[in-house]
This record gives structure tokens, sequence and C-alpha cells, in this order.
């Protein structure tokens, strides 16, 4: 399965309503129940493909999130099942991006004193972005530009 043709998809498109009749997927629709002027949302997660997908208020898919390690119920996601490239270190991304001219961002973060790394690939409609968590791949997010 190719996970990047996904993203722009509408919620009912007939690609995304089978994979997600396929695996009895439960889509959420959160609304911004104290008026605080978020945007609706709508959210799904299919746990045995490490795969989390999230929806704009228009229902077009704009983000999914690729587990690499598992979280909570959901397993580590097979790259290779699905498409996606892998890098072992940052450095090794970094690389393949230079090799294959591909425009890049990089940076560093702390969260709760988790130490994570990141690159972000970014293509016209797409980006890629790649977590390292203490040097270990842990999070692919495909994101859709202008959705």
């Amino acid at each position: 399965m190719e996970l990047i043709p996904l993203l722009h998809q509408i919620l009912k498109s007939e690609i995304l309503i089978d994979l997600f009749e396929t695996y009895d997927v439960l889509v959420v629709y959160e609304y911004d129940r104290t008026y605080e002027g978020r945007a609706d949302a709508y959210w799904a997660k299919i746990p045995s493909l490490g795969l989390e997908f999230v929806f704009n208020k228009s229902q077009v898919l704009k983000t999914i999130f690729v587990y690499v390690v598992p979280e909570d119920e959901l397993v580590a996601a097979d790259l290779n099942e699905l498409g996606i490239d892998s890098f072992p270190s940052k450095q090794t991304a970094i690389e393949s991006a230079i090799e294959n001219s591909v425009h890049f961002t990089e940076g560093e973060t702390n969260v709760f004193d988790d130490h994570r790394d990141w690159i972000k690939y970014e293509y016209s409609n797409y980006s890629i972005h790649f977590e390292y968590r203490d040097s270990v791949l842990s999070l692919i997010t495909l994101e859709a530009n202008n959705a």
C-alpha cells in the first residue's frame, strides 16, 4: 500500500472508504465544544498497521502518522509494505536528501526530557518528517501541503 497518494484525498473517497472498511476503522469527529475557535477535525487509526490519519474541517486527509516503534495500541509499521524509505540515522537521511536533490530542513528538540532529532523532506505538495528519539527512528509524519 502506498500512503503518499492518500494525502489530499477526501474522507469519502473510494480509496479511503475501501481502506477503512477493510480494517473496520472508526472515524472520530472532534468539534469545538468549548467555543475556542478551533476548527473541526476528523481522525482515524489502524492500530494493526501502525497508522493514524488526520483530516481537516473539509474532510481532506492532511496528515498520516506512521509509527515506526509501537505506541499505545499501535504496532510498529512495516515501512517496506507502506512504500516508505527508512533511514537508520538522521545523518543517513541527510546524505540521501543531498544525493537525491531533495530540499530538507532539520532540527532537534527536547520534549519532557526526551531528546528528538528530526529531518523534514519537502516536496511540492507534501512533506515527510522523520523523527529520531534517542537516535532511533520512531515516527514518520506525511503531511499534505495546503490542506
